[in-house]
C-alpha cells in the first residue's frame, strides 16, 4: 500500500532524512537508497511511499517516489551548450585567417626569416644597448627581439639601427 508524505527532514551529508505522513501519525524513516535515482530530496517535497519496518528502530520508508517528477524524467542538472565554445573557435580560425590572407606576406617572411636565421642562434644578451655597440643588422634584429633595455630603434618602427646597419 503506498503512503503520501511530505519530507520535513533531510541531511544530505549523511544520506538520510524523515517524512511525515499527509495524514498526520509517526515519522517515517527514508534512506537515499530507497528514493527515485538522480535526484536529492529538499525538505518540503511530496512524495509517496510504502512502508516496511527496519526492526526496533520503527517504520521505513521504501520506493519512495517524487509526487511533482514527470514520468520517464530525472531531475537532473541542465546539459551545458556548446555554442559559446564553437563560435569563440570559428572566430579564432576566422582571425587567423583573416591575418594571413590580408596581412602583407613580407611581414610574415621577415618573422620567419628572424626565427629561422642561424646565426641569430649565435648570438646572446651580452648588455649591449646602443648601436654603435652591435656588429650587424642581424645582431640589432636578435637584440632589438630578445633583449631587455636596448635603445636601437629610435622611431619604433621596429627596424633596429637603420643609420649604421639596418639601412633598408
Amino acid at each position: 500500500m503506498r503512503f503520501h508524505g511530505e519530507i520535513s527532514e533531510w541531511r544530505d551529508d549523511r544520506g538520510f532524512g524523515f517524512i511525515t505522513p499527509t495524514g498526520g501519525g509517526t515519522r517515517v524513516f527514508v534512506h537515499i537508497s530507497a528514493l527515485q535515482k538522480g535526484r536529492r530530496p529538499r525538505a518540503g517535497e511530496m512524495v509517496t511511499y510504502e512502508v516496511g519496518n527496519s526492526g526496533d528502530k520503527g517504520p521505513r520508508a521504501l520506493n519512495v517516489n517524487f509526487v511533482n517528477a514527470l514520468p520517464g524524467r530525472r531531475n537532473e542538472s541542465p546539459r551545458r551548450s556548446f555554442f559559446p565554445v564553437v563560435v569563440l573557435v570559428l572566430l579564432i580560425a576566422a582571425g587567423a585567417y583573416g591575418a594571413r590572407r590580408f596581412v602583407p606576406s613580407d611581414i610574415f617572411q621577415a618573422i620567419n626569416i628572424k626565427q629561422q636565421s642561424p646565426r641569430a642562434q649565435a648570438f646572446a644578451c651580452e648588455g649591449k644597448i646602443y648601436c654603435s655597440e652591435m656588429n650587424s643588422c642581424e645582431e640589432a634584429l636578435f637584440y632589438l627581439d630578445s633583449c631587455p633595455g636596448v635603445q636601437i630603434d629610435g622611431d619604433g618602427d621596429g627596424v633596429p639601427c637603420e643609420k649604421q646597419w639596418c639601412n633598408e
